[in-house]
C-alpha cells in the first residue's frame, strides 16, 4: 500500500475543516437559545467573505458571507427549529489533479421541526427531513464556493401535496447513506489505488458508456452496456418524484428510458467538480447537462425548449462494479426552463384546480390539457466555467429568454392540468 501523501493530508485537512463547521452549525440550531452573532460568527470564522454561493432554486446565486447568512441560513433555521444536518456521506478530493479545485462534497438530510414555510412549502409544525447535496471548495483553509441542492419536492410531499405525478420509482421516507455505512469518510486517508480505480470507472460509464445512446431508444439504452459498469443489485437513489429504483432493468424503465425520451439530445458530464476518495466518488455540473425536451417528462409535455440542469452524483463502488447511486437534481429550476413554477404555484395547485383523471404513465400527457401563456423570462447562469464538451451548447442569457415562448402546463395531484 503506498505511504499517504502531503495532498492526502491536505485533503483530510478539508474534510474535517468542512466536518467541524457542519458540527458548529449543528450545535448553534440544537441550542434552545442562540447567542447574538453566534450564526454570523460560525459561517464567518469558515467562509471567504466573498464566497460564491450556488443554490437550488428558488434561493439560486449569492456572493458574500453577509448574504449567504441573510438569504439562505437565517430563513433556514427560521423555518426549522432544533435544526441538525446528518450527513451520509462527506468524501474529499482533487478535481483534474487539482487545477480545477480541493472539494469536499456530502449528502444527507437536514433535520428539525418545520415551524414555518419555506420556499413556498407550507410548515406542518411537525418534524420533518430535508434532503440536501452540497460541494465546498476549499481555498486556502477556507469555503471559497458552495453549491447545494435540496430536494423541496419531497418537502412538498411532507407537507401532504403534490406538484409532480407519482414516481415511477419509490419515494421513500428517507433515502438511505450507504449500505456499508462508510460513507463519512472524515478521518480515513484512502489508498490512492481504490481512489484511482473508484474515478476511472465512473468516467468510464459516463463517456464510454452513457455517451454511446444517440436517441434510438431501447436499442440505445442496450448499447450503452450498464452491465459493466454497474452490479446486477445496484441501488439508484434519485430525487423525489423520481424516486429509488433496484437493480439495473428498474434503473433503466423508472429513470433512464423516460428521461431519454424526455431529452434524447441530453449532453451531459459537464462538471464543476468530479474527484474521489476511495471506494467513493462525486460529481457536480452547474449546469451539468444540456438539452432539448422533445418528449413528454414528469408529466410535462414536450415543449421543444432548451434547458439545462442542475445535477449531483455520488457513486459507491465495490470491486468492479458500482453498487449504490446517489443523485440529486433541481427540479423546480428544471420545471422553470418548461414554463413550470412549481413552487410559487404551490399553494393554487391545490385550491383553483380541479383533478384530473390520473394517467398510469407519467410520460402520457393530453392535448387537451394545454394552455397558452407567457411564462416570465428567466436567464441560467453560472459564476463557474464547465467542462465542456466540443458538442455541448453554451447557453446564453439572450438566447435562455428567447426560448421561452409557448404552453405553461403544471400538475396537481398527479395530473397535469392548464395554469390559470
Amino acid at each position: 500500500m503506498s505511504a499517504s501523501s502531503p495532498l492526502d493530508h491536505r485533503h483530510r485537512s478539508n474534510k474535517q475543516f468542512v466536518s467541524d463547521y457542519y458540527e458548529a452549525l449543528n450545535v448553534f440550531g440544537a441550542a434552545p437559545t442562540q447567542p447574538p452573532g453566534a450564526l454570523r460568527h460560525i459561517v464567518r470564522s469558515a467562509c471567504h467573505s466573498d464566497v460564491t454561493f450556488s443554490c437550488c432554486h428558488p434561493v439560486n446565486e449569492i456572493r458574500g458571507a453577509e448574504k449567504v447568512i441573510e438569504r439562505f441560513y437565517e430563513p433556514l433555521f427560521a423555518a426549522f427549529g432544533s435544526l441538525t444536518r446528518e450527513a451520509d456521506i462527506l468524501i474529499g478530493g482533487a478535481f483534474d489533479g487539482g487545477r480545477k479545485g480541493d472539494w469536499v462534497a456530502s449528502t444527507g438530510y437536514f433535520v428539525g421541526q418545520f415551524r414555518a414555510d419555506y420556499c413556498g412549502v407550507p410548515a406542518t409544525h411537525a418534524p420533518a427531513r430535508l434532503r440536501y447535496g452540497e460541494f465546498c471548495r476549499m481555498q486556502e483553509g477556507k469555503i471559497t464556493a458552495v453549491f447545494l441542492i435540496l430536494d423541496l419536492i419531497d418537502l412538498i410531499h411532507q407537507a401532504h401535496h403534490s406538484v409532480l405525478p407519482p414516481a415511477l420509482g419509490k419515494d421513500a421516507y428517507r433515502v438511505p447513506g450507504p449500505q456499508a455505512q462508510d460513507g463519512a469518510m472524515v478521518e480515513q486517508i484512502a489508498p490512492p489505488e481504490s481512489t484511482d480505480a473508484s474515478l476511472q470507472l465512473v468516467e468510464r460509464m459516463i463517456y464510454e458508456g452513457l455517451a454511446k445512446f444517440d436517441g434510438d431508444g431501447d436499442r440505445c439504452l442496450k448499447k450503452m452496456g450498464m452491465e459493466a459498469y454497474w452490479s446486477p443489485e445496484m441501488v439508484w437513489y434519485g430525487p423525489a418524484g423520481i424516486g429509488t429504483q433496484r437493480g439495473i432493468d428498474g434503473f433503466q424503465s423508472g429513470h433512464q428510458r423516460p428521461f431519454l425520451e424526455g431529452f434524447p439530445d441530453r449532453k451531459g458530464g459537464n462538471h464543476v467538480a468530479r474527484f474521489a476518495d476511495g471506494s467513493y466518488v462525486a460529481s457536480m455540473g452547474w449546469p451539468s447537462i444540456y438539452a432539448t425536451q422533445r418528449g413528454a417528462y414528469l408529466g410535462a409535455p414536450p415543449t421543444g425548449r432548451r434547458v439545462t440542469m442542475r445535477v449531483m452524483d455520488w457513486w459507491k463502488r465495490e470491486g468492479d462494479l458500482l453498487t449504490e447511486n446517489w443523485v440529486l437534481i433541481d427540479l423546480p429550476h428544471l420545471f422553470l426552463q418548461l414554463g413550470v413554477d412549481l413552487l410559487a404555484n404551490l399553494k393554487k395547485t391545490q385550491t383553483h384546480l380541479t383533478p384530473l383523471p390520473l394517467h398510469t404513465h407519467s410520460r402520457h400527457v393530453s392535448p387537451a390539457l394545454t394552455s397558452t401563456l407567457t411564462p416570465p423570462n428567466r436567464a441560467v447562469s453560472s459564476d463557474y466555467e464547465t467542462e465542456a464538451g466540443g458538442d455541448s451548447p453554451t447557453l446564453t442569457a439572450a438566447s435562455q429568454e428567447s426560448s421561452f415562448s409557448g404552453e405553461i402546463y403544471l400538475t396537481m395531484n398527479g395530473c397535469v392540468a392548464p395554469l390559470e
